[in-house]
């Protein structure tokens, strides 16, 4: 378990880790999260235990990092830090802005925040001049 990741010749502790389901006999499935602070690159430390017992440790950067997210987004039982999930559900909060958006036939109202969240809050028809 990797307590500090390295890289640009700095330690640094990972940012989140994600528990993983337990899949084609390996065990103990986690993956470490961290942005380097100096170069800003995304890292990811992919670590699981074999059937055998030894433990592998596999490490990612930048786009091979974020594909491994991606691969193993639906093998996530929970998360060190659950901010995926809070601003993925519900209606927007914080600082929230409109959104009007035009169609041939009518005009949406949206309200949206900085977490993608949005939510139609009225509909103008527009008249067929």
């Amino acid at each position: 378990m990797p307590r500090y990741m390295t890289h640009c010749n700095s330690a640094f502790p990972p940012n989140d880790i994600w528990y993983l389901l337990d899949k084609d006999g390996l065990t103990k499935r986690k993956l470490y999260l961290a942005t380097c602070p100096i170069c800003c690159k995304l890292m990811a430390f992919y670590n699981y235990t074999k059937e055998d017992g030894t433990e592998e440790v596999k490490t990612y950067y930048s786009g091979g990092a974020r594909r491994m997210m991606d691969e193993l987004k639906k093998d996530m039982i929970g998360s060190m830090l659950r901010w995926r999930d809070k601003y993925k559900q519900g209606n927007p909060s914080g600082f929230v802005y409109g959104i009007n958006k035009e169609t041939k036939k009518e005009i949406r109202q949206y309200a949206s925040d900085f977490y993608g969240r949005r939510v139609i809050i009225k509909k103008i028809a527009k008249n067929g001049n």
